[in-house]
């Protein structure tokens, strides 16, 4: 058996959710989606009644929580809130659909993952750690064993 992983925050979600929300109604700048933008978007939609189905879920999603607009837009959660469950047949269909030279991909083998994992631990975590540490208050430091 051979695994296969998807993301659970990945940039190829953004153009399927930006579609989403621009097809019902709200219009923005895909890259310039930071919260000041978002919380002008919330106040435009607001007080609108009836909303689409894509003005409800930003408003829900996006404008009225605290989570950086950014990192929704790369959500499987909010992309299986606008499509479904995201099984086999369905990543499928939507990695069809992205252009090819995007760089871009919606499935992952093990190998890919074990190196995203290394490489976090390696850099991510370790540049945290030395920062931390440099900056830290001594006395918050505590001693743990293995």
């Amino acid at each position: 058996m051979e695994y296969r992983f998807v993301a659970a925050a990945n940039p190829a979600y953004r153009p399927f959710i930006t579609k989403f929300f621009a097809e019902g109604g709200i219009e923005f700048v895909d890259e310039y989606m930071d919260k000041e933008r978002a919380d002008a978007i919330f106040r435009e939609l607001s007080p609108k009644t009836p909303k689409t189905r894509a003005e409800e879920m930003f408003c829900e999603l996006i404008g009225r929580r605290k989570f950086d607009p950014q990192g929704m837009l790369e959500s499987k959660g909010v992309l299986e809130m606008i499509l479904g469950k995201l099984d086999e047949a369905k990543i499928a269909e939507l990695a069809l659909l992205l252009p090819a030279n995007s760089g871009r991909r919606l499935v992952f083998t093990k190998e890919e993952v074990a190196e995203a994992i290394a490489r976090f631990y390696a850099v991510d975590l370790r540049a945290a750690l030395l920062t931390d540490l440099k900056d830290g208050n001594p006395r918050s430091l505590q001693v743990c064993s293995f």
